[in-house]
């Protein structure tokens, strides 16, 4: 079970790494709103770094740090990509 959920992770990783290559900061806050908004349970220490991220992030983009700020978004997007999938794992037993 353990090795099935590791395998999904990775290949999310490497799906999301592939997918928001060149997006914009902007474009990954709405991508972050989009997958907040489906309401997937998350635990909350997911919930909490997901938060920290993203306001870290906005505070880079105000200061003009973009790249920074990317990078800082990326990390949320897997996070919830991962809490999407286990929800959508833990739902199906």
């Amino acid at each position: 079970m353990k090795s099935k959920m590791l395998a999904v992770f990775f290949a999310i990783l490497l799906a999301v790494a592939g997918c928001s290559g060149s997006k914009s900061p902007q474009d990954q806050l709405a991508t972050i709103d989009k997958l907040l908004a489906k309401g997937f349970e998350m635990t909350i220490p997911q919930s909490k770094e997901v938060d920290k991220l993203v306001s870290e992030a906005k505070k880079l983009m105000a200061a003009g740090k973009t790249d920074e700020a990317s990078k800082l978004l990326k990390q949320a997007i897997k996070v919830l990509d991962f809490a999407e999938e286990a929800d959508r794992y833990n739902k199906s037993e």
